[in-house]
């Protein structure tokens, strides 16, 4: 089973996601980004941390389950972000969740042929 959570900024998708992990034994399914890590962040944790090349790469080897890119400013320097999951297989043994967008849900349904 994947739950998918959606939901506005700050609305608790996070907490749920860490309920459903400690307390229900839930798999996060933890997206890929090339944005710098925060204060409190941990590769493999809250994302898989990767260079822009990296991510490049992977989606030229078409490696990606969905993707998307977002255009920022930090310190006055323009620049892009992505963030996405990367495929993997399903472990039937195992329940999943993923904290995601409408269209990332949508291509997850779409590549696990979930419905």
């Amino acid at each position: 089973m994947i739950v998918i959570l959606m939901g506005m900024s700050a609305v608790g998708k996070d907490s749920v996601r860490r309920i459903l992990e400690r307390d229900y034994g839930y798999s996060n399914i933890v997206s890929y980004t090339s944005r710098g890590m925060r204060v409190g962040e941990e590769d493999g944790i809250d994302y898989h941390f990767v260079s822009k090349k990296e991510f490049e790469d992977m989606i030229r080897n078409n490696d990606m389950i969905e993707y998307r890119s977002y255009e920022t400013k930090l310190g006055g320097i323009n620049d892009t972000w992505f963030y996405g999951i990367k495929k993997f297989e399903l472990d039937d043994s195992k329940d999943y969740v993923v904290v995601i967008d409408l269209v990332g849900a949508e291509n997850i349904i779409n590549y696990f042929d979930y419905f």
